[in-house]
């Protein structure tokens, strides 16, 4: 008794101890551009996942308690801002012990999306072979393509998409209740408010993924109920009423803290448009991801074909044997001498037509799609990249399917001998064994991710003096260009405010506080104009000051006299938006936006500013050479407010050549002139003559 209790013990320890070995082995060539770099390349760019650091280290200052849980240090004065994007809450609970334990911010994040796949490869691994049976190897192998896709290797440099590694986790509750849910009542209580909850927590994580992770799983009982024909009768008894509510109000309870944070942001009628989401659609082209090596070296040119959209799908191996396995367990039903249809067979079916659906869905043929149904009905359908995410649930579960089909199709050869051509079980056997070996080694993928440079981000934000005592908040400004863009630089703001403390008029996120739009702007004349402009808009006189992060020194700002600024300089520059035209340096040194004839359109627009109200002078500083016609003027010059799509002055028309004369645009902004109310100067070219702009002043009077 004790030999046959220590030989078991013994063989899982060592199955534990060559599971993990594995993880480790594909770990060391998953995250290679991390270990070769001595530790010094992070995960990603400089946009996205430096946003997803910004928001664990909110989430471990709150722990801490140094932060409100709903007001990040961004977009001050605006409130309840975490609610503009992911929250990354259960992220935030790894990434924090991390911290706790000494690791910076970028090793503490680096650390966390490696512990994320440790516990996708773990959990897949223990949800096949203890709870579905499935042999070592497949359960193995199954891990291997589950973590360490090729799809997963681009989603590095975007770790929204790693809350897909938690999905094997909560399957198993679900299952668990399930299997209970007649027997132990307890039992399958405490299975189901477990997934309940960590499916609350899930949605306070990664509110797409969780959203649509809960529909594919709605499609599954739904076509489940339907091949089984199964009566929704056996649940009507008061135990099983009783025992649903209860795991219902465990849902509904653990949701609270993400209906406070996104209700409010959800009132603001925030939602883009469908033709949004519809540029994300995938086509049949995007639906086979041809990324890896072993595809990119032999039929790399089929990319051409796709849009980068491919790349979060799977790869060919694993779409035909997805189709093939398929095809097996519709054959299982249709043997003739079958007088019942297996559970597992009704599960396998209804999981590969809740796929095949879902991959419909999310297909466009031409103007068509069905998605069209999803964005009416579904919410966070029209979230950016939501059909990323929900790949993602879907590759999930195909993997499952398939390493589950090869383990029943192993155990059900000796069987189907006798009723299929098959006549070797040796043979077939190795045959899947090889199909196994292939679908791992076209998951290898040399995509380089490490795009954060710790050593470079830490001598950036080296030396910061501390901000000035009276100092409420602060906006960053950049004297000496680096080349950086002005999206980078906002999240450099992000993380300077966690740094000082000092909350930041900066930001940057999923979606944009309502009258906040001066992220694309660099020319100090306009930009701290804009600054003043969002606070007078949020009724704020406080204390701010800038931060030139070039010169790493703190200035006040005088907001007071910014916002009887009399002035506003719209730049005329090689950065200036036009249509037409180029940006040419003049012989006194001053630039100008040059078209030349022959050329039509938008010389000069933008620069879309929120205006405060009272009366204004445009003063256009222009020249033009051509020969003069009553008919056809050189140049149309106006004022427009674009959120309505009007003019809102005259036109003026030039029709004599002239060289570098002010021309002058009255105009009026009136009193209810909101945030959203976004004002530009344009100068429009007919064709017929050479015309330059070099100077656009805004007077207020």
């Amino acid at each position: 008794m004790n030999d046959s209790f220590q030989n078991k013990y013994q063989h899982k320890l060592v199955s534990t101890f060559f599971t993990v070995l594995i993880w480790g082995i594909c770990s060391i060539y998953f995250w290679q551009d991390f270990i070769q770099s001595g530790f010094n390349l992070i995960a990603g760019n400089l946009g996205d996942n430096r946003l997803i650091i910004c928001l664990h280290e909110h989430w471990y200052n709150v722990f801490n308690g140094r932060d409100h849980w709903l007001d990040p240090l961004f977009f001050f004065p605006a409130e309840n801002i975490l609610g503009f994007s992911d929250a990354y809450f259960l992220n935030s609970l790894v990434y924090s012990i991390f911290r706790a334990a000494g690791a910076d911010v970028y090793l503490s994040f680096q650390f966390t999306l490696i512990f994320l796949t440790f516990l996708g490869f773990i959990f897949f691994y223990f949800l096949c072979r203890k709870y579905i049976q499935m042999n070592l190897f497949f359960s193995i192998a199954g891990s291997i393509v589950f973590t360490f896709s090729c799809a997963m290797a681009y989603a590095r440099i975007s770790a929204q998409n790693f809350s897909v590694y938690l999905s094997p986790i909560l399957v198993f509750l679900i299952l668990r209740c399930v299997r209970n849910f007649h027997v132990h009542y307890w039992r399958s209580l405490s299975y189901g408010g477990s997934a309940s909850i960590l499916l609350a927590l899930l949605f306070y994580t990664s509110f797409n993924f969780s959203w649509f992770f809960l529909f594919f799983l709605c499609l599954f009982s739904l076509f489940f109920l339907i091949i089984s024909k199964y009566k929704l009768t056996a649940f009507l008894n008061k135990r099983d009423i009783s025992l649903i509510v209860l795991i219902f109000m465990a849902f509904i309870i653990a949701l609270v803290p993400f209906l406070i944070t996104y209700l409010p942001v959800a009132r603001e009628g925030f939602e883009r448009t469908f033709s949004d989401a519809f540029v994300h659609l995938i086509t049949v082209g995007d639906l086979i991801n041809f990324t890896s090596t072993v595809w990119a070296k032999t039929i790399g040119s089929l990319q051409a074909y796709s849009s980068d959209l491919h790349r979060y799908s799977n790869t060919p191996g694993v779409v035909i044997t997805f189709f093939a396995t398929g095809f097996f367990w519709f054959y299982m039903t249709t043997i003739s001498d079958r007088t019942r249809f297996l559970i597992r067979e009704k599960i396998a079916v209804s999981l590969f037509v809740t796929i095949v659906f879902c991959w419909l869905l999310l297909l466009r043929f031409g103007e068509f799609t069905l998605w069209s149904l999803v964005y009416d009905f579904i919410p966070g359908a029209s979230a950016n990249r939501v059909v990323v995410r929900f790949q993602f649930v879907i590759s999930f579960f195909g993997n499952l399917f398939i390493f589950y089909s090869f383990n029943q199709i192993w155990y059900l050869l000796p069987k189907l001998q006798k009723k299929t051509l098959i006549s070797k079980e040796a043979i077939a056997k190795l045959f899947l064994v090889m199909v196994s070996i292939f679908l791992i080694v076209e998951q290898i993928c040399q995509y380089p991710v490490g795009g954060i440079d710790r050593k470079l981000e830490q001598t950036r934000f080296s030396g910061i003096p501390n901000p000035p005592e009276q100092a409420e908040a602060f906006f960053i400004t950049e004297s000496n260009q680096s080349g950086r863009s002005f999206l980078v630089v906002q999240i450099d703001a992000m993380i300077i405010a966690q740094m000082t403390g000092l909350p930041t008029i900066n930001g940057y996120s999923g979606w944009l506080p309502s009258g906040w739009n001066f992220s694309h702007t660099q020319k100090d004349i306009v930009y701290p104009y804009q600054i003043a402009a969002w606070l007078e808009k949020k009724q704020y006189t406080g204390n701010i000051v800038a931060f030139d992060i070039s010169k790493k020194k703190w200035c006040l700002f005088p907001l007071e006299a910014v916002y009887k600024m009399s002035t506003v300089q719209v730049e005329i520059s090689e950065r200036t938006p036009h249509n037409v035209g180029k940006f040419r340096i003049l012989s006194n040194r001053k630039g100008e936006m040059h078209a030349d004839i022959g050329e039509s359109g938008a010389l000069v627009f933008g620069p879309y500013l929120p205006l405060r109200s009272g009366k204004y002078k445009a003063i256009f500083d222009i020249s033009a050479t051509g020969t003069p016609s009553e008919k056809k003027p050189f140049a149309i010059i106006d004022i427009n407010l674009t959120t309505q799509g009007s003019l809102i002055s005259k036109e003026l028309f030039l029709r004599e050549p002239v060289e570098k004369q002010k021309h002058f645009l009255e105009f009026d902004v009136d009193e209810h002139s909101g945030p959203k109310d976004l004002y530009e100067t344009r100068v429009i070219v007919i064709g017929n003559a050479e015309v330059g702009v070099s100077e656009i002043t805004l007077n207020r009077f």
